[in-house]
């Protein structure tokens, strides 16, 4: 991944000299307030992290680390191993006062992220959080339930455990001291492990019959990595001297790599009106001039359905993207349209005997015959994306109490559904269960009631755009068991009908009363192309036009 991740460094301003930390844990534990309690020194109210956070902080010796704070919830736990790579010093933060999650909390350390080997000999700090709660574990007795001591992945690195009250700034400094002697000496330690980059290659390729276990998908997701590896290590031509080269028959390489490049750039300078007949004629002269493609052995021949899918997909890849720097640099591009480098991807769309087998796909465009391609100029799908703009808002009011809305939602027998009932299911389920289990028990019952038409990424925004609302005013409630928990001076969520009727001048009636007049707010965050395609109906997809708040501003004045 070290190539990638200084694309990343690069489209991110981060210098590759810099120290490098990474925050990471399960949701919930405190690595965001800790990580602003560091940097701005004051106490912010936070909700769980979706991507990530990035701030540079200095060490009370004036040492700068740059930080970045990964989201623990659990559907973006895959995407851990991507921060990895150049990280000097990773510190694992530990809810202390959850003891149910322990165990969660040690597989996560101890079976997914040590053994990677973008960490191998990197040092490792444990901080458990919130020690000042009443039932928090001792830090000697968090440290023994992990098995610091006597775990084989702890073994060869530096680590340090303690404890921490990151709203308070308790153990912070410790914290801090820590992560600058470990970055100063795991600094030296990786520039010489750099060297070995060809070992640690051969290594994983002895792994090979280990991930094949692992399932086709997970098996091409491997490969794909380390053939963008190659591909972005490749030195290419300009893109003016590409493109002659291809119109002179002089390429010395015809692989998918060369495919995506010429519809990238003809795609980027002209446009896919003008630009999608030109990849089609350029491409089929070379074939047919090429002494590339012209070899008795292993004769190339021209494949128009073939050549219409990769400038399709390439196209669909630059109107998705929110980094403009996609239409401008090719190896950017690649780094965030790593499905690309999949030379297979048409097979999700067509059949082998389609595609590869019938004649007529070679001489004419032919469409799929298992999937459509998605979308570019997409049309709305109501049964996906589930409402229309204007719901009238005495439905779900009709209903007296959240605990009546809650039994008839999960009977199937409101009178009506629609963006209100939407908002309010996630309302009543994080005030009666907190986010943790609301929102499991609010995706079950969506998936129940709306069939096929369940949209995951849809149905987790207005879920995470209503915790935004609430934490203002409700945070202790919401980010813990809901009314159900203990909240201070005894406070609850009010009922909904109750809080938009007679709370007009509080900050969670004042958001949610904006949630319901747009049911269409998720545009502001998602492209079209991205949020109505299949992808992000059938999994949580990231915004890729801004990300979701993670920060609510603090009642103490905070910024």
């Amino acid at each position: 991944m070290a190539t990638i991740r200084e694309h990343l460094n690069r489209l991110f301003g981060i210098k590759s000299h810099e120290f490098r930390a990474l925050f990471i844990g399960l949701d919930a534990t405190g690595r965001t307030t800790a990580l602003y309690k560091i940097k701005l020194g004051e106490v912010v109210t936070t909700i769980p992290t979706i991507g990530f956070n990035v701030e540079t902080v200095e060490t009370p010796n004036k040492t700068a680390i740059t930080i970045w704070d990964v989201g623990g919830c659990d559907k973006i736990r895959p995407l851990f191993r991507h921060y990895f790579s150049g990280t000097h010093v990773l510190v694992f933060f530990i809810d202390s006062n959850d003891r149910q999650r322990l165990d969660e909390a040690k597989s996560e350390l101890m079976e997914r992220i040590l053994p990677d080997d973008a960490l191998q000999g990197t040092a490792v700090y444990v901080a458990c959080n919130k020690q000042d709660l009443p039932n928090a574990m001792k830090v000697s007795e968090i440290e023994d339930a992990l098995g610091l001591k006597t775990d084989t992945h702890m073994r060869n690195r530096q680590w340090a455990i303690g404890g921490m009250v990151a709203t308070s700034g308790h153990g912070l400094t410790e914290m801090l001291s820590f992560m600058e002697s470990a970055a100063v000496g795991a600094k030296g330690r990786m520039d010489a492990r750099q060297n070995e980059e060809a070992r640690e290659k051969q290594r994983r390729q002895a792994e090979a019959a280990r991930l094949a276990a692992r399932g086709e998908g997970e098996r091409v997701k491997e490969e794909m990595d380390e053939l963008l590896e190659r591909w972005l290590q490749q030195r290419d031509d300009s893109d003016e001297l590409f493109i002659q080269k291809l119109d002179d028959y002089s390429l010395n390489t015809w692989d998918h790599r060369a495919h995506l490049r010429i519809a990238w750039i003809l795609l980027t300078k002209h446009g896919r009106k003008a630009g999608m007949p030109l990849v089609f004629e350029k491409i089929k002269r070379f074939i047919e001039n090429s002494p590339l493609t012209q070899r008795t052995e292993k004769r190339t021949t021209y494949h128009e359905t073939m050549t219409y899918f990769w400038v399709h997909m390439v196209h669909y890849a630059l109107e998705a993207a929110s980094d403009k720097r996609t239409h401008t640099d090719f190896k950017t591009f690649l780094v965030l349209n790593p499905q690309l480098c999949n030379s297979g991807m048409f097979l999700h769309y067509y059949s082998k005997q389609a595609m590869l087998m019938d004649p007529t796909s070679r001489r004419q465009v032919v469409l799929p015959d298992k999937r459509p391609l998605p979308s570019i100029i997409s049309k709305v799908d109501g049964s996906k994306l589930a409402t229309e703009a204007h719901v009238q808002p005495t439905a779900s009011h009709a209903i007296p109490t959240d605990e009546e809305f809650i039994q008839r939602f999960e009977a199937k027998t409101l009178p009506s559904w629609g963006h209100e009932q939407v908002i309010r299911t996630a309302y009543c389920y994080l005030a009666k269960l907190g986010r943790r289990q609301g929102l499991k028990a609010y995706e079950a019952g969506l998936r129940a009631l709306q069939g096929g038409g369940y949209h995951e990424s849809v149905n987790y925004f207005w879920f995470q755009m209503v915790t935004y609302a609430m934490a203002q005013d409700y945070g202790t409630i919401v980010m813990g068991n809901g009314n159900a928990g203990v909240a201070e001076g005894g406070r609850r969520v009010p009922e909904f009908r109750e809080l938009l009727g007679s709370s007009k001048g509080s900050y969670s009636a004042s958001k949610l009363e904006a949630l319901l007049l747009d049911s269409r707010l998720y545009l502001q965050y998602y492209s079209k192309s991205v949020i109505e395609g299949d992808q992000a109906a059938a999994e949580l997809v990231l915004p890729d036009k801004k990300p979701l708040p993670n920060l609510v501003p603090s009642q103490q004045g905070g910024k």
